[in-house]
């Protein structure tokens, strides 16, 4: 879901994005780790919304997400590969580092996968802040080119595995094998962690491939306190008519409106925090009353007009005159 709202007298666009707080462009604008800059020069046309002061794109902002560019991939290649190799294996990473407990991002578990292409070869994947701690990986093996297929990503050419709750950071490693006298290998594998649902395997990536139109997913949240802990502090982020959250990839919480209420939570009400949802000022689609409806705060009730009885519900009998 969409967030929107910004502080009074904070540029709340950037191009075609708009900036909600806890996002900002300059000082007092955002909270804590939430600073995101515009690049506006004209070489950028739209202008681009960045992560911090880096060079990470942004292309949606939520209440519970960014979604940012595909941050690169880690490679490897015996016979040879467009960038860094070595002899035997090839460590690397991927804008690995995304802050301690106290920035707000980290990598999207439900949405992201790690992701590996090539042929004979087997994909390590770290814990970029933890030294020497596999927490996943895969295989991919292949009798020959004619049995990778496109959109097939189950060992044969590509192979995917899922990455742990709270990974604020991710090293690689590649390495080529031998299985059952597995003779076909790649020039150049690669590994990356990528949007699950932007990539699609096609078997021209086992020759070229650079990533083009893929995304990565961050979950963001209020970091490091549980909801319990923070109402009690003083920098508490929820505001007037809100729920608090805690978050359930890694420490810290979120803020939403209670329900019949909307607006950005972590804002005063007046102008574009959290307030009362006017459900009288539709129709069906926003309350089922028959004849009066009454608006009362994060809420409605139905009522008679004088000399009817009845409850007044369009998904009951209608009411009846009194006789």
């Amino acid at each position: 879901m969409a967030l929107n709202g910004t502080l009074p007298g904070c540029k709340d666009k950037c191009g075609n994005l708009t900036i909600p707080y806890p996002f900002g462009l300059s000082d007092g604008c955002h909270l804590p780790g939430f600073n995101i800059t515009c690049n506006d020069t004209n070489n950028n046309i739209p202008p681009k919304l960045f992560v911090d002061n880096g060079n990470i794109e942004i292309f949606n902002i939520t209440d519970e997400v960014i979604v940012i560019d595909f941050v690169g991939a880690a490679s490897y290649g015996p016979y040879g590969c467009d960038y860094r190799t070595t002899t035997g294996f090839a460590l690397s990473y991927a804008w690995s580092h995304l802050g301690d407990d106290r920035y707000p991002y980290t990598f999207s578990q439900d949405r992201n996968m790690f992701t590996a292409i090539g042929c004979s070869m087997l994909a390590t994947f770290y814990d970029g802040l933890i030294p020497n701690s596999s927490i996943g990986g895969c295989i991919s093996v292949c009798r020959d080119k004619s049995s990778i297929t496109d959109g097939q990503c189950f060992g044969s050419g590509c192979c995917q595995s899922s990455i742990p709750m709270g990974l604020k950071g991710f090293d690689i490693k590649l390495v080529s094998i031998f299985l059952n006298g597995e003779s076909y290998i790649t020039n150049c594998s690669k590994a990356f962690l990528v949007e699950k649902d932007t990539f699609v395997f096609n078997a021209s990536f086992i020759d070229s491939f650079n990533g083009t139109g893929l995304k990565v997913v961050l979950d963001w949240a209020i970091r490091n306190q549980t909801c319990d802990v923070a109402r009690m502090s003083t920098d508490y982020a929820c505001r007037e008519n809100t729920l608090c959250v805690n978050s359930t990839n890694g420490p810290g919480y979120r803020c939403s409106c209670l329900p019949g209420y909307q607006g950005n939570p972590y804002l005063l009400a007046v102008p574009n925090g959290c307030q009362d949802i006017n459900e009288c000022a539709g129709d069906q689609t926003t309350n089922n009353c028959s004849m009066i409806c009454v608006n009362t705060p994060g809420s409605y009730y139905c009522s008679c007009p004088h000399g009817y009885q009845g409850d007044d519900i369009y998904t009951h009998t209608q009411s009846e005159r009194e006789k």
